[in-house]
């Protein structure tokens, strides 16, 4: 191979390496962003839920809010009590009355403005009559009263206004088209001549201008009106009263630029806005209902739809009652379907759950025959593990314990040997004789290995003494000495509960005879309170690792 074919080999590896790393690279980048993506729906999905589930909250606290507007129109009526309160008074109030009224009770609000015409009229004051009979054009316009509305404006000439009965003036003819026109999609009016007249009334740089400009952007540039709304926003938060007619706005031009979340969690603030106002002009709330049928969740767009048509009997505010009707219409056949469909799916999976439990109950009753047969078998593997472990506790303890008491004989046997062969190197006989014949060590000795056997036995069984006890009459129970541990009934029935059985054993241990066993045991079973089981009942006293 020449030098140029090796050259040519090691550029063509270092490109492939290359190739490989770009590969990686782009290999991540794209998982990255995949993870991003669905990092951000996945967030969009939750903070929607979120609002859905306040929409939800604040639905169930409607009464409390309803009665919280009673209570500020009661306060605003309370100005009108009294015999005689004077006219301009009444104007004032009932005029402030019809605007608490106008999106809540348009009825009430008609019959308020009413009244503050009237009392304009005794006053000698047009202008505010003017103005009265412009509010009522508005009342009338939103319960679908179309001719009287036009009516009352026809009979109205705008060169006999103000600039701000001409705002008025306007901004009501252009209400009656707009309502008229949601009221009979089929029949569009244009309201724009009036818009343009509304326009040249606002102050420049008002909020009602800046609004009317937005929504006039609205339907040719909408990238244009999100930049005013969102301005808007900014400056007019959740706690304003102008927040739930802006987030409307904000969501319905979302909507036209294709952002279907963002438009839907700004119809659900909207909608939580109103219902916190008492604002029974629910725009929004049926949107929101609208885009929850068109996402397949039924059930919910037909509660808000419902909530949507008792809100338009309440209020008498009917100019879109027929959309309504039609979306009801629509969302309650796709609930029907699905319910449907749902009601053939549980038929379905009721036969399939029949056959599968005919299955699991034959299965049932194989299993719970061997679980039986193993619980029996576990039962007394258990009982022979309990056995073997006390017996391994109780081995550990007393081998120890054997072999300190070894220890200590020992050390005891190497004493007394020393001091015994002092005694016989110094020929004190009878010194020697005198420790040989005494057994007062054999007792002391003897003494110090019950204490041992009973101070490791109570360890063993703590509550050995207090259970032996429970086991006899009430006036034969054992009564130990102060600062006795066991006396010799008790170690006979401690050595039983260790396994030691035999009388013979349990009399060498104890240093008597089997005779005195034997009548120890007799007697404390003629003390117990069941003679037959007394002796079974001690071997069910529990070791301290059982407690």
């Amino acid at each position: 191979m020449t030098m140029q074919t090796m050259k040519r080999s090691e550029d063509f590896l270092l490109v492939l390496q290359d190739l490989r790393h770009v590969t990686d690279l782009l290999a991540r980048t794209a998982v990255m962003a995949i993870i991003a993506v669905a990092s951000s729906v996945a967030a969009a999905a939750s903070a929607t839920d979120v609002l859905l589930d306040s929409l939800k909250a604040t639905i169930a606290r409607q009464d409390e809010f309803t009665e919280r507007k009673e209570a500020a129109i009661g306060a605003v009526r309370s100005l009108l009590e009294g015999d005689s309160v004077p006219d301009a008074e009444v104007c004032r109030v009932n005029t402030l009355l019809f605007e608490r009224y106008r999106k809540y009770q348009v009825d009430s609000a008609i019959a308020c403005i009413d009244r503050a015409e009237a009392a304009a009229l005794r006053l000698g004051d047009g202008r505010r009559a003017l103005a009265s009979g412009i509010r009522k054009s508005m009342a009338l316009s939103m319960c679908s009263r179309f001719l009287e509305a036009e009516e009352i404006l026809r009979g109205i000439s705008p060169e006999a206004l103000d600039s701000a009965g001409r705002l008025m003036y306007y901004e009501a003819r252009s209400c009656l088209l707009e309502y008229y026109a949601a009221a009979a999609p089929r029949n569009r009016y244009d309201a724009a001549a009036c818009r343009d007249s509304v326009f040249r009334y606002l102050s420049p740089h008002s909020y009602s201008r800046r609004v009317a400009v937005a929504a006039s952007l609205a339907p040719t540039d909408s990238a244009g009106a999100e930049v005013l709304f969102r301005e808007l926003l900014a400056e007019y938060g959740p706690d304003s009263p102008e927040y739930a007619m802006l987030t409307n706005h904000y969501a319905t031009v979302s909507l036209q630029l294709g952002h279907h979340d963002r438009a839907l969690d700004y119809y659900l603030r909207s909608a939580i806005a109103d219902i916190r106002s008492a604002t029974r002009e629910t725009l929004s709330l049926q949107a929101v209902a609208m885009m929850l049928y068109e996402d397949g969740r039924y059930r919910e767009a037909y509660d808000f739809t419902l909530l949507t048509l008792s809100d338009i009997r309440k209020s008498g505010i009917s100019f879109r009652s027929a959309t309504t009707y039609d979306a009801y219409s629509i969302i309650t056949s796709a609930l029907r379907e699905e319910e449907q469909r749902s009601h053939r799916r549980l038929l379905t999976l009721l036969a399939v759950s029949a056959l599968s439990l005919l299955v699991l109950i034959g299965l049932t009753v194989c299993i719970y025959r061997q679980m039986r047969r193993i619980a029996r078998m576990n039962a007394l593997l258990n009982e022979k593990n309990v056995l073997l472990y006390e017996n391994n506790v109780t081995k550990q303890s007393y081998i120890a314990e054997f072999f300190d008491v070894c220890h200590h004989y020992i050390d005891r046997m190497e004493q007394t040997q020393k001091s015994l062969y002092k005694l016989a190197a110094a020929r004190s006989f009878a010194e020697l004789t005198r420790r040989l014949q005494a057994d007062e060590s054999v007792a002391e000795e003897t003494d110090g290995l019950y204490r041992r056997f009973d101070s490791i036995f109570l360890k063993l069984y703590p509550t050995f003494v207090e259970d032996f006890n429970r086991l006899l009459r009430d006036d034969e129970r054992v009564r130990l000495p102060e600062g006795a541990l066991l006396n010799r009934e008790l170690r006979i029935y401690a050595l039983m509960r260790l396994g030691i059985t035999d009388s013979g054993r349990i009399a060498q241990f104890l240093r008597c005879s089997t005779s005195t066993v034997y009548n120890y045991r007799t007697r404390l079973r003629n003390r117990a309170v069941d003679r037959e089981h007394f002796e079974e009942d001690i071997m069910k006293i529990k070791a301290a690792h059982d407690l």
